[in-house]
């Protein structure tokens, strides 16, 4: 949510809002051969004013942005579980984010309290590049930081009804820079589900969005078209045996040539889905990150080429690393010895990204 409400110029205080927490819930799941994305965000806010001894400064009505991704469908905004009327915003240009430019939903909040809770709910298709799909939030955080109010935290938990894998998570600051970073994965029954926390701090920089990249292998399905046909001489062969039943020849003949038909027909579907997958085929892969670091339970360092030095239970940096370290043993002292740890980083730029992808 983005607020653009100002405060009244000639009042004593100024309008601050914070949202220490935000909630968001993704499910993804497959509806008839498609990967959906089900968002319900919930935003509670509070309205401050320039100092604790202040007067109340709470304004009649409160404008609000939100980005929406393309294909965007079933919105709804409520605040405090009333529902919202909400319309397209379009006095601005579009918001852009880490992959592509996002059209913007408009809302006024009316009347307004201290304390209220905006909750919003919408589905969108999950987009695919190349042969790995992803989807991203646009974690815009920054009118929420103050002094007053220096930290949020967004708390995502991401539902995958769908078999996945090699899923990856990012923090996207730039178009072109991206930051893996940290995830939960637990198993419910045959559903996975991911858990990240990102913290905003308004002394730091900001973390950006949040982008979720995975692969979803499924049997090519053959496509519809295929089974009108199939059905339709099926129904061409059991009218011509209930009406010519002692023509056993002839209906060897006809039974001959609508088998041959089917199996020219399935032929065409599974060429055509050769096809496709070899097309597909010929876009740029994106760069895989390399493997942690890991410090194992028994002490040793996976890879052993990796430029750390044990002493006991001290590891010591003998060069720059550019990788994030996975320690898995208590009692563990890293010591930098003067150089540094930077997490890889991925320069998308150059591939193929779509304009106005959505989350």
């Amino acid at each position: 949510m983005v607020n653009h409400a100002t405060a009244n110029p000639n009042a004593s205080t100024l309008l601050t809002i914070k949202m220490p927490e935000e909630y968001v819930n993704y499910v993804v799941t497959r509806l008839n051969g498609t990967l959906w994305a089900k968002i319900d965000g919930t935003y509670p806010m509070q309205i401050l004013t320039h100092a604790d001894s202040a007067p109340s400064c709470v304004p009649s009505e409160l404008p609000m942005l939100y980005p929406i991704p393309p294909n965007a469908t079933n919105i709804h905004l409520k605040v405090d579980e009333s529902e919202l009327d909400w319309s397209n915003w379009l006095h601005k240009d579009t918001h852009h984010t880490a992959i592509g430019d996002w059209n913007m939903i408009h809302c006024v909040v009316a009347p307004v309290s201290e304390q209220f809770t905006i909750k919003i709910h919408y589905e969108h298709p999950v987009e695919q590049v190349n042969s790995s799909y992803i989807f991203l939030y646009d974690l815009n955080i920054s009118p929420y930081l103050s002094t007053r109010s220096p930290n949020s935290t967004a708390y995502f938990t991401i539902r995958m009804d769908t078999e996945v894998s090699n899923l990856k998570a990012y923090t996207a600051t730039t178009d072109t820079e991206w930051n893996p970073i940290v995830y939960t994965a637990a198993q419910e029954g045959n559903v996975e589900v991911v858990t990240i926390e990102m913290h905003s701090v308004y002394s730091k920089s900001l973390l950006g969005d949040l982008v979720i990249m995975f692969s979803n292998e499924e049997i090519p399905e053959f496509p519809s078209w295929t089974f009108l046909p199939l059905f339709t001489i099926a129904t061409i062969l059991i009218a011509t045996y209930l009406k010519k039943r002692k023509e056993r020849k002839k209906l060897m003949k006809i039974t001959d040539l609508a088998l041959k038909l089917i199996a020219v027909l399935l032929s065409s579907a599974v060429a055509t889905t050769l096809l496709i997958g070899l097309a597909e085929a010929n876009f740029i892969p994106l760069p895989e990150l390399p493997s942690p670091i890991y410090i194992r339970n028994d002490g040793s360092v996976e890879p052993s080429t990796a430029p750390l030095k044990r002493t006991g239970n001290t590891y010591t940096f003998t060069d720059n690393i550019s990788n994030t370290i996975e320690i898995q043993r208590s009692n563990t002292v890293i010591d930098g010895n003067g150089f540094t740890l930077s997490k890889p980083t991925i320069n998308t730029e150059g591939l193929m990204m779509p304009i106005g992808w959505l989350p």
